[in-house]
Order: C-alpha cells, then structure tokens, then sequence
C-alpha cells in the first residue's frame, strides 16, 4: 500500500525544485554585501579575516569555496543565479579541485589561498551545494553557457573520484564528515549514472548505519548543536532527492534522521552539552530547533548560507510534510542504546509520504 500511496503523491509532486518558484514579486533581491565582496579577478567572494587552517591562519582576508557553492545554492533558490556569475565561481572551484590523479584526486581545497586541501571536509561541504544545484535547478543552470555547465560536470565527475576513496577507508566514528562523504557519492551515483557502483556504495552506507545506531554515532557528535544539524541536513537531502535509494538503506537513514529530530524536540531550544562547540560553560547557548530552521526564504537575509545552503531548499521541497508533530515528553523523545524513539517508531508506524520530494524509481513505473 505504501507504494501506491507515494505513486498518488507523485502524480500532485514537481519533478525539480524549479516548480516551486516563487512569484516575481516576492523573490528578495540578493545581499547588498554579496556584491560588495566579489572579487571578480579570482571569481569568489571575500570574506575578511583569517580562516581556520593553518595555512590562513594569519590571514587578512580568505576566498572560502565552500561558502561561494553554498551561494549559488542560495540565488537559485530565489531564482537569481544569473544576477551572480556563476560560471567565474565554478571555473574558480575547479581550479581549487585536485586533479592530478593521486591520492587526494577530486578533492578540494577549503580556501582560494590554500596551497593544497588542509580540511578535506570541503569536499562534500562545496560537493553538497553543487549536487543540490546540479539537481535541484536543472531550468537555470540551462541558461548558464555550455562552458559553465561542463565544468560543473568536470567538478561532479572527479569529486566521485575523491569519494570512492574515503569509502575506502571509513571513518564512522567521524559522522558529519563520513556522512557527507556517503551521501555525496550516493547522489552523484544517481546524477552521474554510475550504476556500476550502486551495490557497493549501499552496501557500505548500510554498514555505516548500523555502526551509528549501535555505537552512539562514534564521536557523539549527534550531541552537537552544529555537528547535529550539519548531519539533518545530509540526511534530509539524500532522502528527499534520492529517487534510486535502496528500500533498507532509505528505512535505515529515516531512522538516523528521525532519532536526531527527536533528540532535537527533547532539548528544545536548550544546550545539549558544553564541550562539543559550545565553550561558554558560564551561559546557555541560544539554538533554535532544527524543524524551526527549515524555512524559505523570506528576506536577503535568509540567504546568508554559511558552508551550506539546504534548508530553503528543503524548505521548497516540502520536507516539514514528512514528519509527525514534534514530540513534547522529552525523556520519551531520547532513544536509548538498542532502542527506537517514539517518533521513529510512529515514522515506521505511518510510513507517511513527503509532500514533494523527488519520485523514486519504483514509484515512477
């Protein structure tokens, strides 16, 4: 039954998120600021300060790839990539990307200035955005020149590369990094039509799951305000724009999800704990629940992204659909070691569709 109930979705659902676009006259204009910080000579924007690696740690000012990918995310949510030049922001990512068919091909580096990547978490943080971007706006990346459109595929297709190799090697007890790493080589499976690789790839993101769920998600990193919600928004992308996902590795990753949302509903707008990115031991960080933080765009300043620009677009994909009402018995929210949350025993229980999420492959024919 659930099968026809998704096909029934379908039939009402968009295939894309150029569906969802808002009328002329409510899309904001982008941040004045974003102008203000183009560097056109090197085609990325400007962020002031020193980065955090060591080769920028004294810097004056840093050109962050990851940022500049998460932005283009950004305009097209709004329908606004051709304000912004996005071919120049992907030559320049290209030329950030290793290419040189050794041990770290595909990856890229964090910061223009960088000699060489230092945290190779930029891969999927920029490799992310551009595989929403690449998915999710088919209709204005058509309108960009054939030249832009093929880097962009250059990136996509050697960021596979890099991928493949940190499967190789996996680093479960690293979450927000080894999940982006699987979702990231998932999606550009599926994108790419690397169907060679599906069996491997959904054997080790079972593998992955498994570990998470029975070792506490390695670092505990699901009891981070930032880590916790860099992995909902992996997550919630990979369920909600994969079509060809396997049936236990899509029931498997809602149950990671719906466990950190219930983790979420339970400590409200409260600290989680103090030494996982939240040093003031004297106060109580500020932290919005993550359900809250999934919202379109309503003003330029909603556009400012960070590393990653998923939540407008989750926003627009109808993902607050998905779920049941936020659980509000919060001892009840935790699951415990072995055991399900209440709201990932109620999402196994209903099963319930999202709104407008990509069809799957089953639910096509």
């Amino acid at each position: 039954m659930l099968r026809y109930r998704w096909i029934y979705v379908v039939l009402f659902a968009v295939q894309s998120l150029a569906a969802f676009r808002s009328a002329g006259a409510e899309r904001p204009e982008l941040p004045a600021s974003w102008q203000q910080q183009w560097n056109a000579k090197i085609g990325l924007w400007t962020r002031q300060g020193a980065g955090h690696t060591a080769p920028v740690a004294t810097a004056e000012q840093v050109h962050p790839g990851t940022n500049a990918a998460a932005q283009l995310v950004a305009a097209a949510v709004v329908e606004r990539l051709d304000e912004v030049d996005a071919g120049a922001v992907l030559k320049a990512l290209r030329q950030m990307q290793v290419t040189d068919g050794g041990s770290r091909h595909g990856c890229l580096k964090w910061y223009w200035e960088e000699p060489r990547p230092v945290d190779t978490n930029a891969a999927f943080f920029t490799g992310l955005n551009l595989i929403v971007l690449r998915l999710g706006f088919p209709d204005q990346l058509e309108r960009l020149d054939a030249d832009a459109r093929g880097v962009l595929e250059a990136i996509l297709t050697d960021l596979s590369v890099w991928f493949d190799q940190t499967l190789t090697h996996p680093s479960r007890y690293y979450p927000n990094k080894y999940m982006g790493d699987l979702v990231c080589r998932w999606l550009l499976l599926e994108t790419l039509g690397q169907q060679a690789e599906r069996q491997r790839v959904a054997a080790e993101m079972l593998a992955s799951a498994r570990y998470w769920r029975e070792e506490n998600w390695g670092w505990g990193e699901h009891m981070s305000n930032i880590y916790a919600s860099v992995l909902l928004d992996q997550l919630s992308v990979l369920l909600m724009l994969a079509q060809d996902l396997p049936a236990a590795v899509r029931r498997e990753y809602t149950a990671l999800r719906d466990d950190l949302l219930a983790i979420e509903d339970a400590y409200g707008s409260g600290p989680r704990a103090p030494m996982i990115r939240d040093y003031n031991f004297t106060g109580s960080p500020a932290y919005d629940n993550y359900r809250d933080r999934v919202r379109r765009v309503q003003t330029a300043e909603d556009l400012s992204s960070g590393n990653l620009a998923m939540r407008p677009v989750l926003a627009e994909l109808g993902w607050s659909s998905c779920f049941q009402l936020r659980c509000r018995l919060p001892h009840a929210c935790v699951p415990r070691q072995g055991q399900d949350s209440l709201v990932t025993r109620s999402a196994r229980r209903t099963d319930k569709p999202c709104r407008n999420a990509r069809p799957t492959a089953s639910e096509r024919t």
